[in-house]
């Protein structure tokens, strides 16, 4: 019995460590309630950076409704290293183009909008990074955001 014990741990670590390795994006989602993302909800994301060899990017996933009111949403993002070190930007998400269309995918009376917020990042070393998240919106509430996601996507250098 000890040996079967034995072949199914080295058989289940295996597929662990292959499944681990094949560089799936992470997305952690946030949902809101029906008043949407309010104005001073700051989103904390915890992600993992596995090699310094790879090449990242992290893109910025909203669901809305196809009635929100505002064509952009204004973000306030800080990125903390796994050294400590911090990066602040702004970054405005189109939710419609110049002619009044709205960007992304609508199913189900629901817009799923994929925008890429960082592309081709490095890193020094391993170990977990976080993103800070502030819509900046000037109301407070705003109506019609379901949710808000990160994805972190890895590719080899």
């Amino acid at each position: 019995m000890a040996k079967h014990n034995s072949i199914f741990i080295v058989i289940l670590s295996t597929f662990l460590l292959i499944s681990c390795g094949n560089n799936q994006p992470l997305i952690i989602s946030k949902d809101f309630p029906e008043t949407g993302w309010h104005r001073f909800d700051k989103l904390s994301f915890d992600m993992q950076i596995a090699s310094v060899k790879n090449n990242y990017s992290i893109s910025a996933i909203i669901k809305h409704s196809p009635d929100l009111e505002y064509d952009r949403i204004p973000l306030h993002i800080i990125m903390t290293y796994p050294s400590g070190e911090e990066r602040i930007w702004e970054q405005i998400i189109k939710i419609r183009n110049k002619d009044g269309n709205l960007n992304g995918v609508l199913k189900d009376g629901v817009v799923d909008l994929e925008v890429v917020v960082r592309s081709k990042l490095t890193f020094n070393e391993t170990g977990k990074i976080n993103l800070l998240v502030e819509q900046i919106i000037p109301k407070y509430d705003t109506p019609g955001i379901f949710s808000f996601a990160l994805k972190l996507t890895s590719e080899k250098g």
